[in-house]
């Protein structure tokens, strides 16, 4: 009886260990390991890291600050619910930012069944009317949105009774109402509308075009609500110049080299208290815009899908996938793709935002930074804040969302400069998650599985040899200021070379966790901060583990293989063999 008691006891503590279910066993029983010998637990990890208030905190967020060894099973299941289809990832987003709804009621939309253009014109002049009715629901002036726009882009300065009050707006509605009516759009085959003549109609606010065969130009966002389908042809999209006149556009466009254009202040893709989609079916398009386009949401929903062809993607900032008091998607289905944009990019989000960029084949060049100099740090050095990157508003205390840049397969390169690749600001949390590849990840600083302030940033690499180069520190692993960052590498021989507060680097009661599961890796470093360091601070302490657990590595510290070490009172390396 006793030892059944006893053995209960130790399957009860083990499972207790053992609630982050993305990490194997070995990897779970090397950091119980490791936790033991500077005598911790995991429980020692899981200490209050929120000093402030972190008004509108996300429950991911929340989890992954107060239980550190689950972050990786949290991004494995984000990455699940947030990229495997628009709908699906559209209503976990409306799960996990909870806005408010109203009492209208958001009916499903009938399925495609027109036989001519003119019933085609008359299905989608009543989708027209019905996104109207939900949108216009929201009840908010050209003026609010304005002045929403601009607290988050920098133009003005932030007031918190305007956050406050647009976290009341209905906006739930918005994500009822594009469940219902996506699938429409995404289920149309071309030989669906054979039938297809070319013709514009507009009536009133609304504006359709349908378009069978040749090139076209179009000018996107003039009318409050636009549909535009296109056969074939290599098309020109521009977006108008007034970027506040768009609730709802979607673009159906099923074959060509297509070249999407943005405004100064917006671009195709966008959803401004509304939704603003693109379906690019097939062919090497060019999204060429500057602020808030392609795949951007705020108040509302952004989304691309190119479902074929190799692309280009460029733009300045919010783009590529970025959300703020919505949702924004980029899924790119094939090909070798480039992405490129300067800041709040690629898998962004800020407050009460989940930015996504899916690629899901390809070899691809992931590119941010170059235009926004980040003073007063550095006067050579460009901010990026992208590449499954987080922030909150620190000032005004209210936290961030969810940015995920997923790459399921190809031989990817990643450069950022300062914040990408993985990384947290202020109750957020940041993701990169790639799947299979030789993967290039370069950053400067603050990258790579890194948390920063009170927040959560988390790289996780399945497949391939990989390097990742960090210059200035506080990332592969890297955890500063009540903040968690995690690296995980699984198969692969890998190099890394960083500086401070990496390779498993804790710091202001921050944790820090870098494991590599196996191949014969390096792990270089300029200074000696690295390597499992992690000190007391506060009256408590930061936490630095680097755990190897296969391979023949090299360190450039007191690390070696088949060895145990320590970087500090709380710091602590473990290379196995197997």
């Amino acid at each position: 009886m006793k030892n059944r008691i006893i053995l209960i006891l130790i399957i009860l503590i083990s499972f207790a260990f053992i609630n982050a279910k993305f990490l194997t066993t070995a990897e779970l029983k090397t950091m119980k390991e490791a936790l033991s010998v500077i005598n911790c637990s995991e429980e020692d990890l899981n200490f209050d890291k929120k000093w402030g208030e972190g008004e509108l905190l996300l429950q991911p967020v929340k989890d992954s600050l107060d239980k550190p060894l689950t972050l990786p099973d949290i991004s494995e299941r984000l990455k699940n619910e947030l990229t495997e289809t628009p709908v699906i990832a559209s209503e976990n987003t409306r799960k996990i930012l909870g806005f408010e709804s109203s009492s209208i009621t958001v009916k499903p939309i009938n399925k495609f069944k027109s036989k001519n253009s003119d019933e085609f014109i008359n299905e989608l002049l009543m989708i027209l009317k019905y996104n109207e009715n939900i949108i216009n629901s929201l009840n908010i002036s050209n003026e609010e949105k304005k002045e929403f726009y601009n607290t988050y882009l920098g133009e003005d300065e932030v007031k918190r009774d305007i956050i406050l009050s647009l976290n009341k707006l209905p906006l739930d509605n918005l994500f009822l109402l594009f469940k219902n009516f996506y699938p429409y759009f995404n289920d149309i085959e071309e030989a669906d509308i054979s039938f297809l003549t070319d013709k514009q109609v507009t009536e009133g606010d609304f504006f359709i075009s349908l378009s069978k065969d040749g090139n076209h130009e179009y000018i996107v966002g003039a009318h409050p609500f636009e549909i535009f389908i296109d056969l074939s042809g290599d098309d020109k999209y521009t977006y108008s110049d007034d970027y506040l006149v768009n609730s709802f556009h979607c673009i159906l466009d099923f074959s060509g080299n297509d070249i999407y254009l943005g405004a100064e202040k917006r671009g195709p893709g966008s959803g401004l208290f509304g939704i603003g989609i693109i379906i690019d079916k097939q062919g090497n398009d060019e999204y060429l815009g500057n602020d808030f386009c392609f795949g951007a949401g705020v108040g509302g929903i952004g989304v691309v899908i190119d479902e074929g062809g190799k692309d280009l993607y460029r733009a300045n900032d919010f783009c590529l996938a970025a959300g703020y008091f919505g949702l924004g998607i980029l899924f790119d289905y094939s090909d070798d793709d480039i992405y490129e944009s300067s800041r709040f990019s690629q898998g962004f989000a800020s407050v009460k935002g989940i930015g996504v960029l899916s690629d899901k084949k390809g070899n691809d060049i992931y590119i941010t930074g170059r235009r926004v100099l980040h003073q007063p740090l550095y006067n050579n050095h460009y901010q990026s804040l992208s590449q499954g990157f987080s922030i909150g508003m620190r000032g005004e205390d209210f936290a961030g969302g969810i940015g995920l840049l997923h790459d399921k397969e190809g031989n990817d390169k990643y450069i950022g400069d300062v914040y990408a690749q993985g990384a947290g600001y202020w109750y957020a949390l940041g993701i990169l998650f790639d799947e299979s590849g030789e993967d290039v990840y370069s950053a400067w600083i603050y990258g790579q599985g890194s948390g920063i302030h009170l927040a959560s940033g988390c790289l996780i690499d399945l497949k391939g040899n990989d390097s990742y180069t960090l210059n200035d520190g506080v990332g592969q692993g890297g955890g500063h200021d009540l903040a968690v960052g995690f690296l995980l590498d699984r198969e692969g021989n890998d190099y890394y070379s960083g500086s401070g507060i990496t390779q498993g680097g804790g710091h202001a009661n921050g944790i820090g966790i870098l494991i590599d599961s196996s191949g014969n890796d390096a792990y270089s470093g300029v200074k000696e901060i690295i390597q499992g360091w992690g000190t007391g601070d506060r009256n408590s302490c930061s936490f630095g583990i680097l755990l190897d657990l296969g391979g023949n590595d090299k360190y450039s510290t007191q690390g070696k293989d088949n060895f145990i070490w320590f970087g500090t009172k709380y710091g602590v390396g473990i290379d196995k063999e197997n």
